[in-house]
């Protein structure tokens, strides 16, 4: 899974799916899109289209968020 989050990033780059997907460690690029279509519920060549399609679009802005202290209980375990 966190090697198709990476991957996802890739699109926005003029590379092309299938060096994306050896890029991620995978063999072929019918591995990588059936992965692919079953973690983002579209294939590759789709999703890589979204992508181009946005690109044009601005960001949100970032939002400031100050939360109330609390306190945390942390415990070290031993390395075995």
């Amino acid at each position: 899974m966190v090697r198709l989050q990476n991957s996802a990033k890739s699109f926005k780059s003029k590379k092309k799916i299938t060096d994306i997907a050896l890029e991620h460690g995978y063999e072929t690029n019918a591995s990588f899109s059936k992965a692919f279509k079953k973690h983002f519920v579209v294939n590759p060549r789709e999703f890589a289209l979204k992508v181009k399609e946005k690109k044009g679009n601005t960001m949100l802005e970032a939002k400031y968020i100050e939360f109330e202290d609390i306190e945390v209980l942390s415990v070290r375990g031993e390395s075995i």
